[in-house]
């Protein structure tokens, strides 16, 4: 036989505590969403993947997202494309600026293909020591 003592009580606890209670009216004590990082993890998120701009869009995503934060502002495919392109001119700086300090040489390998609609491809990769004589390597 199951003990009534264990069970999900200490969740509705939690829940009551942190979440809004719609029957009593309750206002949220969840943390206020920092807009920034949001965008800056969406951006990531969508370089690693290599998902559309529009994926941004998508209602599942928007659904997803003000489910786990129902105060967040949504931004559009222009905004995450203006997004990555801020952080590609930000990265950009850091790696010139990484590479100005390497005193000794670097090695550029590259790749070339074609995707099936026949769009070409190239990628270049620097290959380096830094000044902690760790190999390194940058896309």
């Amino acid at each position: 036989m199951l003990n009534p003592t264990f069970g999900t009580s200490n969740l509705k606890r939690h829940l009551l505590k942190h979440y809004i209670d719609t029957r009593k009216g309750k206002e949220s004590q969840r943390e206020p969403i920092d807009q920034k990082t949001y965008r800056e993890k969406i951006s990531a998120a969508i370089c690693r993947h290599n998902y559309p701009f529009k994926f941004v869009e998508h209602k599942g995503i928007r659904d997803i997202h003000s489910y786990l934060n129902p105060i967040v502002r949504h931004i559009s495919r222009n905004t995450a494309k203006l997004d990555i392109l801020n952080m590609y001119a930000r990265e950009k700086e850091l790696l010139k600026a990484e590479l100005a300090m390497i005193t000794s040489r670097v090695c550029l390998t590259s790749d070339m293909w074609s995707s099936l609609v026949s769009n070409g491809y190239m990628s270049v990769i620097v290959h380096y020591v830094d000044v902690n004589w760790i190999l390194q390597k940058r896309f």
